[in-house]
């Protein structure tokens, strides 16, 4: 009997084992499928996984960020949703931040079909070599200012050659880095190339890095860059198959961050400077709408199927999600449009409106509504604008010189006009 259960009791264990295997297996990756050079889809990633840091809370001179713990948890739950398992590190010292990349690529890096995304929160800066090259940092809690303290910052920040020597570390196909920090990019390629369609040279090893900032341009508090890239993952930069490539990325956020910050950041995106890490791409999937039923009344041949309900079911479920997220934001915007702020400022708030959601008008009459009425309020604000741009100036006042001060002192006496008739008549 006490036999018997022994075995029952490996066999439940066995069985729990595999249970709790597979649950935690199922929240790695996303299953994102191309086709190989046969024309036969295959899995694209086996896991995904992401290291967010931010750092907020500076120390020795430069500005605290207070925003940025919000940031990272608006990253982690972006990317969560893409399939990744996501581990956070908030205000890390110079040797916390180094061993937090280490032990990440330690333990992830190592499978080679895994895919690996970084994104950094924090100030960045860029200093000048004396061989003439810029390098750049990015800026642990501990880092003093190089105005101040120059060798203290150097021997704290982490150079882009530490980036570099980490990513080169990596055997996981894919690794993107995002740095929500301004400085000189130089360990990558700046990228012009029209990203190219998903294919299986996306498979191919890749080393890419996005930063939301040139070289002494301020990184904001409330991040732009932060605000672009979830509405990129939400779907504002995917072709029409739902897939992001991280060079499609690259060029969506330089475009709209450069846009919105009204030219005060422009992102740079590239590909590391290595020819065997620079032939694939990231990539990214988001749901989209299924296409519309086919009308044609032949049925010769057709096969029952259910992956196009699947879809359509998906697909309700994102719009649905998307039309709360709308009305949430549109109750945030009315408001605003009520304060004394700008209409410059108003109108930048209904384009982010409108360029966040402008798709959905085609899935819920309650989207279109939303739509309308924020395109009425645009035209409304236009107007406003272009009305106070042709009102007339008043002229400014010319400040009298010496001789006409004079002449007026003399007319407000009254001998003004006599003074100038004795001249003239010789008397």
């Amino acid at each position: 009997m006490k036999r018997h259960f022994k075995a029952f009791t490996a066999v439940l264990c066995l069985l729990l084992l595999v249970m709790v295997s597979a649950a935690v297996g199922a929240g790695r990756g996303v299953t994102i499928k191309i086709k190989d050079d046969s024309g036969k889809e295959v899995n694209l990633y086996g896991e995904s996984h992401a290291l967010v840091i931010g750092v907020s809370d500076y120390q020795s001179g430069w500005p605290k960020l207070p925003g940025v713990a919000g940031d990272v948890e608006v990253v982690k739950k972006l990317l969560v949703g893409q399939g990744f398992e996501v581990v956070t590190v908030m205000n890390p010292e110079r040797d916390k931040l180094l061993r937090a990349f280490d032990d990440f690529i330690q333990k992830y890096g190592s499978k080679t079909e895994n895919r690996l995304l970084f994104y950094f929160a924090g100030h960045g800066h860029t200093v000048k070599k004396s061989y003439g090259e810029d390098m750049g940092y990015i800026v642990p809690v501990d880092a003093p200012r190089p105005d101040k303290n120059r060798a203290g910052f150097l021997a704290k920040a982490i150079d882009m050659q530490q980036i570099e020597s980490f990513a080169k570390r990596i055997d996981a196909k894919h690794a993107l880095f995002l740095f929500d920090s301004c400085f000189s990019g130089s360990i990558f390629d700046m990228t012009r190339a029209v990203p190219e369609s998903i294919s299986y040279k996306a498979s191919r090893p890749v080393r890419q890095f996005i930063t939301s900032g040139a070289a002494d341009e301020p990184v904001p508090d409330k991040s732009i860059f932060l605000e672009q890239f979830k509405a990129a993952l939400e779907g504002s930069a995917a072709d029409k198959d739902g897939y992001i490539t991280g060079t499609a990325l690259g060029e969506y956020l330089q475009n709209t961050v450069t846009n919105y910050s009204k030219g005060t950041q422009h992102p740079q995106y590239g590909k590391i400077r290595n020819s065997k890490l620079d032939k694939g791409d990231f990539v990214f999937k988001v749901a989209v709408a299924p296409p519309p039923p086919s009308t044609d009344s032949k049925s010769e041949g057709a096969k029952f199927t259910l992956d196009d309900l699947k879809n359509n079911r998906e697909s309700e479920s994102y719009h649905a999600k998307k039309l709360e997220e709308m009305k949430s934001a549109f109750n945030e915007l009315k408001p605003y449009l009520q304060t004394e702020s700008k209409v410059d400022n108003k109108i930048t708030a209904l384009t982010r409106f409108k360029d966040a959601f402008s798709g959905e008008g085609e899935f819920s009459v309650e989207a279109k509504v939303i739509l309308d009425e924020v395109k009425t309020m645009l035209e409304k604000f236009a107007k406003v604008k272009y009305s106070l741009a042709d009102e007339p100036k008043p002229e400014p006042k010319q400040t009298p010189n010496k001789e006409e001060k004079k002449s007026q002192q003399n007319s407000s006496n009254g001998i003004g006009d006599l003074g100038t008739f004795k001249k003239y008549s010789g008397d």
